[in-house]
């Protein structure tokens, strides 16, 4: 199950949080931390009970392998997109 959203930086290091938090709180930490907190979001991602870093596509190909069902956007309409977002999932 995914656990939480994660970031890879340029400089390699990942930043992961838990649920319910979003990518642009892993950006503020890796700021806060002193860390060169420039990631393009080929390098947002999730990471699951074992720690395991999944981008945006790896994600939304885990969550559907474990059955979860995607929360509705704001507007009502559910994410088709082969991308993960965490508005998607908390």
């Amino acid at each position: 199950m995914l656990q939480g959203v994660a970031i890879r930086l340029k400089c390699g290091t990942e930043v992961h949080l838990a649920k319910p938090t979003r990518h642009c709180h892993c950006i503020e930490k890796a700021h806060n931390s002193g860390l060169d907190s420039r990631c393009g979001g080929e390098n947002q991602g999730f990471y699951d009970d074992k720690g395991n870093y999944l981008n945006r596509k790896e994600a939304m190909i885990y969550i559907k392998e474990q059955g979860v069902s995607l929360l509705p956007m704001s507007c009502g309409r559910i994410n088709k997109s082969p991308y993960l977002f965490s508005e998607d999932v908390w």
